[in-house]
């Protein structure tokens, strides 16, 4: 469980940590430890095991996966500590007593606890004694959520059965917890082998619900985590140095065609804009007009450029980041519309996955990206000057690095309204959709879990069924009496 959890409309709230607070710069924030938390072992669960969590986080011989994460918050002398030049005891995040954590920081950060929605600390005295992978074992498991693991085998399944030991106040309404690792989860679902499934399904699985009215009525949709498809150019290249060429072809795309032809219906939403609905401070609708299908505003844009339909428009290429059917799909799709609706040729091409735009490389990518947490600061940092892609522009910096240190709320939130407004008005993206998690659950499983929440999704929200990171869905679900007027398999 980490300090923080997610509620259901995206909101911190407490879970190994009762509550936080900060100084006055942002700088310095506290977190008091729930003193009721045992480790299934009885060991109190400590502001030790965060602190030893976070050096393991931080400490080069580990070469953790996630340290590059991590690093984001700008913890007091992570990077020296993190090359090996200082010992991990001068990392900035201290224990001063059992239930007080503290971090220092180097730069004052609001989000601080949207950002530790991940992190769940690592029993210090059973890693101690057994290695940090104790929890892969059955035999060395430890946990101080209402479960704990009692079997695991590897691209098969885990299953988590009650921990007797638990003493903390989200009290859970089922026993068991079975997760299933399979390539045919779809059909697994549907023989009644599997109580809850997520996507993203197949465009054939896709057709099946829709087709089908009892899976209509089983279907939750969730954001995941968020992600939107976009068109990014290569700022280097004087043609799209001129945003009127960029904003031709945001408004020459077709999205809802896109979506229907190729995505799938109930796979993906129209995306004006970096965020999409339900992600804190997003504006959605409102940028509808900088970027929307308007062909005779696509092409008067076109022709104030200097391209009237289409002529003397040089041969560019597209690529899609991620090299896949799917990917060169899309980008063969939108090429094909802007050569219909502006006359401009553009082609296909293979790219490095990798690779960052340069002075060589292909002058549009396809690109998509999630959230890392759920703060503004997590998407926009990919805008920032010489940063992911190459638009820089003096006053969006200016008012980004304003904006990821401000202590006031409000401010902070019109600040990053305004940020998402310049990217779409300026056409620095293309925006062409986000995705929509869908998920199928069974009718015998109940819980508010399954209401409609503040940005109108309903079903398995983020983070999924985990007992961690989320303070509803696991902790609200429940099996119902008419369970047994279905085919299920045995648990």
């Amino acid at each position: 469980m980490s300090l923080v959890m997610l509620g259901r409309d995206m909101e911190a709230v407490p879970g190994a940590a009762l509550g936080w607070e900060s100084s006055a710069d942002m700088k310095t924030w506290t977190f008091d430890i729930d003193s009721s938390l045992h480790w299934s072992d009885e060991t109190p669960v400590s502001a030790g095991d965060f602190v030893f969590t976070w050096q393991y986080y931080a400490d080069p011989d580990h070469a953790y996966d996630y340290a590059a994460y991590f690093a984001r918050l700008g913890v007091t002398n992570w990077e020296r500590v993190n090359l090996g030049v200082l010992p991990l005891s001068d990392l900035g995040v201290e224990a001063t007593d059992d239930q007080t954590l503290v971090f220092h920081l180097d730069r004052p950060t609001p989000h601080v606890p949207r950002f530790l929605v991940y992190g769940a600390p690592l029993a210090r005295h059973q890693a101690l004694l057994h290695g940090t992978l104790y929890g892969n074992d059955p035999e060395t498991a430890v946990s101080f959520t209402p479960w704990i693991l009692t079997d695991w085998k590897p691209n098969q399944h885990s299953m988590f059965e009650p921990n007797l030991e638990y003493t903390g106040r989200l009290q859970p309404k089922i026993e068991k917890v079975k997760f299933v690792f399979s390539e045919n989860g779809f059909d697994q679902y549907r023989a009644g082998a599997i109580d809850s499934i997520s996507g993203p399904f197949g465009s054939a699985e896709q057709a099946q619900i829709l087709n089908d009215p009892d899976l209509v009525d089983e279907r939750g949709a969730s954001p995941g985590d968020f992600r939107t498809h976009y068109l990014t150019f290569n700022f280097r290249d004087e043609l799209f140095a001129d945003s009127r060429v960029r904003r031709s072809i945001a408004h020459a795309v077709d999205r809802r065609l896109l979506i229907d032809s190729v995505v799938g219906q109930g796979s993906g939403v129209p995306s004006y804009g970096i965020f999409m609905a339900g992600f804190p401070d997003a504006v959605t609708e409102e940028l509808r007009t900088f970027q929307r299908l308007n062909l005779a505003r696509a092409r008067a844009l076109l022709t104030g450029a200097g391209y009237p339909n289409g002529e003397g428009f040089p041969q560019i290429e597209l690529a899609p980041r991620s090299q896949s059917v799917f990917g060169q799909t899309v980008a063969s799709v939108i090429t094909e519309q802007l050569a219909q609706n502006l006359g401009i040729e553009i082609d296909v091409v293979d790219r490095d996955e990798l690779g960052a735009p340069d002075t060589q490389a292909p002058r549009i990518t396809l690109d998509a990206i999630g959230a890392d947490y759920l703060d503004a600061s997590s998407f926009l940092r990919v805008f920032k000057t010489n940063g992911r892609h190459n638009w820089n522009d003096d006053e969006f910096e200016a008012l980004r690095l304003a904006a990821i240190e401000n202590p006031d709320p409000e401010e902070r939130q019109a600040q990053t309204m305004e940020l998402q407004t310049m990217l779409s008005e300026q056409a620095a993206d293309v925006f062409l959709w986000s995705e929509v998690r869908a998920q199928l659950h069974k009718p015998y499983l109940k819980g508010p879990w399954r209401d409609e929440n503040a940005a109108g999704w309903s079903g398995l929200q983020p983070p999924g069924w985990s007992p961690g990171f989320g303070a509803h869905n696991i902790y609200t679900v429940y099996v119902g009496d008419d369970v047994s007027g279905y085919d299920r398999s045995p648990f």
